[in-house]
Order: structure tokens, then sequence, then C-alpha cells
């Protein structure tokens, strides 16, 4: 029983020893091929702003809506809350581009960004490099959920007569 257990121990010791080894020669000879004059081609399938921007994270930004565009690709909002990666956003107006695919609600209900107007809240979750670049590409929208401002209450005027 020993001796199996001995046995086992010895196969995964080197089994686990060859994986590390063949893992530090492939690193090491892509990091040669990198250096080397001939060109090489690779091709990869993420999407272009993760190559140009780094990381994305999820900018959560709340507000009033100051007005949309004609189109419906862009909206431009008054920020006045945010979490921690849109920080640099609050108390400014930014333009924020819409996905095609962003859902958007009104008051509950699933609607296009035209049905929104000027003075909504809104709360939108958006895309976004992490570096702080503000004249870079605008935040993409993929989330907006909005509610109508309240009504007034209807003012009433008594008047008392004496007699």
């Amino acid at each position: 029983m020993k001796l199996r257990v001995a046995l086992l121990a010895v196969l995964v010791t080197a089994l686990t020893a060859s994986l590390a080894s063949a893992a530090f020669a492939d690193r090491h000879q892509r990091a040669n091929n990198n250096n080397a004059a001939t060109p090489t081609t690779t091709t990869t399938t993420t999407p272009a702003t993760a190559r140009t921007c780094g990381p994305i994270v999820s900018l959560i930004m709340r507000g009033k809506l100051v007005s949309t565009a004609a189109d419906g690709t862009s909206l431009i909002m008054s920020v006045n809350r945010t979490n921690w990666h849109a920080r640099w956003y609050k108390g400014l107006t930014v333009l924020v581009r819409v996905a095609k695919k962003a859902r958007i609600w009104l008051d509950g209900k699933s609607v296009v960004l035209s049905a929104l107007s000027a003075g909504d809240k809104i709360n939108v979750q958006a895309r976004a490099c992490r570096q702080r670049a503000l004249a870079a590409a605008p935040p993409l929208a993929i989330r907006i959920v909005a509610s109508s401002p309240k009504p007034a209450p209807p003012t009433t005027t008594t008047t008392t007569t004496s007699s």
C-alpha cells in the first residue's frame, strides 16, 4: 500500500514538473519570437476597445437628462451621483453613447431612447476604459432606467368671506 502511495506521489510530481517546464519553455520561445526580425501575424477575437484601452469598467451615473440625439445614438445628462469608477463625471454634463442593444426603461416600461424627455431622472449603467480619459471616447450605455418627474401638486386657493 505504501508503495502505491509513493508511486502515485512520484507520478504527480513528475507530471507537474513536466507541465511547468513546458509552460516556461513556451513563454521563453514566444518572447524570443517577438524579438525576431521576421514578421508574424496573430489573430485575436477580443473587441478593439479592449486592446486599445485596457480593462473595461462599469460606470453607474445618476442625474437628469438634458437632451437626446435625434438619431437615438447618444444622450447628454447632468450627473449628480456616481459609483467609484465614474467619480470623474460627478457634477458635469456628460455625453453618453447608447449601445444598439441597450435596455431602456421609463417608469417600468421598455421604451426607445426618443421616448425620454429632458428633465427625466435617469440611472445610466455604462462601460468605459479604466483610465481616466475624459477627452477619449465617451462611455457606452448598456442600460438606462428613467422616471418621469413627479407632477407638481395642484395649488388650491381658499378664500374666506366673513359676514
